[in-house]
Formats: C-alpha cells, sequence, structure tokens
C-alpha cells in the first residue's frame, strides 16, 4: 500500500503512483531482455515512466511547505 502523502497522478480513471511505476520498469526490464519482443513499445514505455516521474517531482516541490503556488 501506498503513503497517502505519496503524489498520484490521477487521468480518465487511472491512477498512477510510484508503486506502479516501480511495475512498469519491472515490465521494460522484462522486454528488453527478450531480443523477439517489440522494443518500441519498450521505449513508449520508458518515454511515458520519465512523464509520469517529471510529473511526481513536480507536485512533490508544488505540494511541498514552501513550495509554488
Amino acid at each position: 500500500m501506498t503513503d497517502s502523502t505519496e503524489p498520484k497522478i490521477i487521468c480518465r480513471e487511472l491512477s498512477i503512483d510510484a508503486a506502479r511505476v516501480a511495475e512498469m520498469r519491472r515490465i521494460v526490464a522484462l522486454i528488453e531482455a527478450d531480443p523477439t519482443a517489440d522494443q518500441d513499445a519498450a521505449r513508449r514505455l520508458r518515454e511515458m515512466i520519465a512523464g509520469w516521474e517529471f510529473l511526481f517531482a513536480r507536485a512533490k516541490t508544488t505540494n511541498a511547505p514552501g513550495g509554488r503556488a
């Protein structure tokens, strides 16, 4: 279970938190390890993960005490 203070991104009924991002990283690793797998899918997942991590970092600085409004 995730900490309630942990940032979440909610988009069209899809809640993304750090635990889900970690799971996506594991999936990317499995795709990359399989030479017959769609490596373009792994690249797209990495890009999505980078976007989520950017939004998490922004949420932490924005929601932190003394952070931007």
